[in-house]
Order: C-alpha cells, then structure tokens, then sequence
C-alpha cells in the first residue's frame, strides 16, 4: 500500500469516527494547517493540556494513581473537549485524522477507569506503584522519543520522515515495557505490566497503526532510517509528541 492510499484510508476511517464521535470535518485552504495564533490554537496550552493525559509515561513531575482519590484526580484532566475543538479548528487533513482516531481510542480505553461504571478502576489502581516505581526510567524513554520527533521534519528525504515517526513511536513502546519488565522482582507483577501495555496499546497504538504497521517490527530497516536525523539537539522540547507529528504531515 503506497502512501496515498494510507492517507485515503485514513481520512475515509476519521470521517466515520468522526460522524459517530461529535467532530465535523471541514474542508479547509490554510496553507499552514492551522495558525498558532488563532483564538483556541496555542500550540503551547495545547501541549499543556495533553500533558496533563498522557504525562504519568512521560516527565518526572507526574505519577500514576494508586488510590480512588489519586485516580479522581486522573480522570479530571480530561482534555477530550480540548483535543476536539483543536483537531476541529487548528487542524486539517492526515493531522486532524490522527488525532481524531486518538481522540476516540483515549476516550473509548479511559472510560474503563473513569466513567461511574468503569470496570477497572481498581485494577488501574493497583498498577499505580508498579508505574510510580519505574518513572525515571520511563522518563528517559519518553524524552528520547520526543528528542527524536523534533529533528525529524529536518530529515532531507521527505519519504523517510513518516516511517521514522513510525519507528520511534514503537521503540518507545518497547522502551516503556521493558522498564516496567525491570521491576518485575519488585514492584511490577505480570497483570500490571500486560495491564499498562494493553492500555498504551488500545489507546495509541491502534490509530498509529494505521500508517505505521509495515514498520514495527522490522528493526533492519529502521535501524536505517535513523540514521537520516540530522546530528542536532533542540534547544526546547513539546512535552507530548502531538505537535511534532501535525508538523511533519503538514509539510508533506
């Protein structure tokens, strides 16, 4: 399947996800894909926000629940309003069709934890010191992979830069387990690292699938493709991956 079916596909998949999930799409001619300056498009509150919901896998100044109380707190940063009307009014094409798709996984995985009727809520909870426990470690692999995504719109082979949001995206994914797999004699038991993996899994992986199958699992060729990035460090890093990715397809 050649790029531009994928992109058709999943502008197809976000159009029916979208009917049944509250979000309009509209045919836009922002040669930008969305104006920071635009009321409700701050690229830096939107960054803030998402944080906020997915920040316990990445930066060290948040934690995982482990009790009711600590999980209330979770479930009130809910940034789905947020990422609706920022895909809905900031966003076009590929950009708004991925976080569209992340919009309704989030919503559809967090529902088990948050909603009144949440089936596990306490077997989130539990996970909570098993997480909390492997936080530097997550950190490292959270901020080698935002690391990675602010250099590659910089890769000089326009068809390389997809591929390696791809790869990254999913040795982030290794990353993440095999730091929890580490406290496995202490902290971590098997239920709380298939629970924690099945929950990056459900909530990101499958709409990232959509683009990055063909890539996950083949290590040669990614291997490759790294070493495109240019040898640079930026100076500031997003906290979540988010805006980095809408960058790459915008300039495609």
């Amino acid at each position: 399947m050649n790029f531009n079916c994928l992109i058709i596909c999943l502008a197809v998949t976000a159009a029916n996800f979208g009917q049944s999930y509250g979000l309009q799409a509209r045919s836009r001619q922002r040669a930008t894909g969305g104006r920071a300056d635009d009321k409700g498009c701050s690229k830096r509150e939107f960054d803030r926000r998402m944080s906020n919901v997915f920040g316990q896998f990445g930066p060290e100044d948040y934690s995982f629940p482990k009790t009711r109380e600590d999980l209330k707190e979770y479930c009130r940063h809910d940034a789905r309003e947020l990422s609706k009307k920022y895909s809905d009014d900031c966003l076009e094409g590929t950009s708004q069709t991925l976080l569209t798709l992340g919009n309704y996984n989030f919503d559809k995985v967090n529902k088990q934890y948050c909603s009144k009727s949440g089936k596990k809520k306490d077997a989130f909870v539990s996970w909570g010191s098993c997480g909390n426990s492997a936080r530097p470690k997550l950190g490292v692999c959270w901020t080698k992979m935002i690391s990675v995504l602010a250099v590659a719109n910089k890769v000089r082979n326009d068809k390389s830069k997809v591929p390696i949001v791809c790869c990254n995206y999913y040795e982030w994914v290794r990353c993440t387990v095999s730091a929890l797999k580490e406290k496995a004699s202490t902290t971590c038991s098997k239920e709380a690292i298939d629970g924690y993996e099945s929950h990056i899994r459900k909530s990101t992986v499958e709409s990232m699938n959509l683009i990055c199958s063909k890539y996950e699992d083949d290590s040669a060729k990614c291997a490759s493709l790294m070493t495109e990035l240019p040898n640079t460090k930026p100076k500031k890093l997003y906290k979540t991956p988010y805006l980095y990715i809408f960058e790459i397809f915008k300039n495609l």
